[in-house]
């Protein structure tokens, strides 16, 4: 458990995705389920402190019971979920497009193949 306290939990479903963060992050340091780091504030001398902890693969419900555990853990102030999708050119969206989802859907429903 960190010594500080965590300002964001940064939840990935994938290496390649934990991977794009961790490079983020000031002086990341691993843990055994988690990655700590900081990261600067806008116009401030001020860093927010990071962690990131990795679900392993997709699906709802290892999503679940990783992001849980990492909750009681962690306890951090706020989490949020990142992740590689695909652009959707014909709606306007771009490959590295931020997005910012209304809710958390099963993968399995949204998949497009």
């Amino acid at each position: 458990m960190p010594a500080e306290q965590v300002d964001f939990l940064i939840v990935t479903a994938l290496a390649i995705e934990t991977a794009s963060v961790r490079r983020l992050l000031e002086d990341p340091k691993d843990l055994p389920d988690d990655i700590l780091g900081s990261v600067p504030r806008s116009e401030s001398l001020a860093r927010y402190s990071i962690a990131v902890t990795e679900i392993g693969r997709m699906g709802t419900a290892a999503a679940q019971a990783v992001a849980a555990k990492a909750l009681l853990r962690l306890n951090p102030k706020r989490v949020v979920l990142v992740g590689i999708a695909a652009g959707f050119p014909e709606s306007g969206i771009e490959y590295g497009d931020v997005m910012v989802p209304y809710g958390i859907m099963p993968y399995g429903l949204v998949k497009v193949s």
